[in-house]
């Protein structure tokens, strides 16, 4: 199967049938509401994927200016598709969050969903550095990521796979126990906090929030 192919029925998983495990609709239009846009708010989303949260962004605030960093072009290119219209309001590039492609203090707002957790530990601190050089002073960022604390039925059917990557150097590092506040405090963000839990079958999302000051 090709890679165009992976990503579509990926994004057509996310549309229809994850929100039985994850109630992903609820969680996009919370964390957009957290990003307290208004009309000229830069915006960047690393890791933006096939586009829901800057779809829902231009559409909550039109008056946005929207750009979308993606490593995967087939992610992309379902992203732009996706935003359709909204495409001059919205700038999707690729890119990865080790080395973001804009000048320092470049944005208001800056999100990571569901991004961090698939990252080492070496490369998570390198993201999250990239995300304060190019975050303008007084702007803040929200990180969105599965909580540590996983349901003990899904933690316990898990646990083989993930001791065979880890054991054969494959998959990302376990978070650090001291939790997502600690990395962004290391990081230089000033005041992070936990926003809001958001529960599922499948486990806990965490949504943070910190400031650059």
């Amino acid at each position: 199967m090709i890679v165009a192919e992976t990503w579509s029925m990926y994004d057509n998983f996310n549309r229809s049938w994850r929100s039985l495990l994850w109630p992903e609709s609820s969680f996009i239009e919370d964390l957009v509401a957290a990003c307290e846009l208004k009309s000229g708010t830069r915006m960047l989303d690393v890791g933006c994927g096939t586009g829901s949260l800057l779809k829902r962004a231009a559409y909550d605030e039109p008056g946005a200016l929207l750009y979308g960093v993606e490593p995967t072009p087939d992610a992309l290119n379902l992203a732009r598709r996706r935003l359709g219209g909204s495409g001059e309001r919205v700038r999707l590039l690729e890119g990865c969050g080790q080395s973001l492609p804009f000048e320092n203090n470049s944005f208001d707002v800056i999100a990571l969903t569901m991004v961090l957790d698939e990252l080492g530990l070496a490369t998570r601190h390198q993201v999250l550095a990239e995300t304060r050089r190019v975050l303008a002073t007084g702007g803040h960022v929200l990180v969105a990521d599965w909580s540590a604390a996983w349901p003990a039925w899904l933690a316990l059917a898990a646990a083989p796979a993930r001791v065979l990557a880890q054991a054969a150097g494959i998959g990302p590092d376990p978070p650090d126990d001291r939790g997502p506040g600690y990395e962004l405090e290391s990081a230089g963000f000033s005041q992070p906090r936990l926003v809001q839990r958001f529960v599922a079958l499948s486990g806990d999302v965490e949504l943070w929030k910190a400031g650059k000051g």
